[in-house]
């Protein structure tokens, strides 16, 4: 599973709001080592993990940016 700090660059938006991993919160370090132990002792579906990451892939982004500058 993903840990990522909530910054404002994409990390909510790219984990659907914490569906896909856990978000935790910018420059808090006790919380994010907890989070990245805590998801090392579970067992984890990465196929549903996989899923979420095809939203971003480089064949499905590209024809989306292709499609913006062309307009």
């Amino acid at each position: 599973r993903i840990v990522a700090t909530d910054c404002t660059s994409g990390p909510q938006e790219i984990l659907d709001n914490g569906k896909f991993g856990t978000l935790v919160e910018v420059g808090n370090i006790k919380m994010l080592s907890s989070a990245m132990l805590s998801s090392l002792e579970k067992q984890h579906d990465s196929d549903y993990v996989k899923s979420r990451a095809k939203h971003f892939s480089s064949y499905t982004i590209i024809p989306q940016h292709i499609k913006v500058l062309v307009k």
